[in-house]
């Protein structure tokens, strides 16, 4: 049980810091964007709760999309 709060707190803290970007270079006007999908042996949805306690290793994809300035290629 330990070991799957520290999971959830990773995954949060993660998330948390990928919103925070994308809104911090997105100007007014502009968008922001998240998608959060629960997978199960690469197919097939997961509920949020059903993610936890499931011993199948799931896979969470999280993707964040802004129209903000972006990296260069340089970096």
């Amino acid at each position: 049980k330990q070991a799957n709060l520290h999971g959830q707190k990773a995954i949060s803290t993660s998330i948390d810091k990928s919103l925070k970007q994308a809104l911090k270079f997105t100007k007014a006007g502009g968008k922001v964007s998240i998608r959060i999908t629960f997978l199960q042996n690469n197919s097939g949805l997961f509920a949020s709760e059903d993610m936890f306690k499931s011993s199948v290793n799931p896979k969470l994809v999280v993707q964040v999309e802004d129209t903000g300035v972006g990296i260069s290629h340089k970096d």
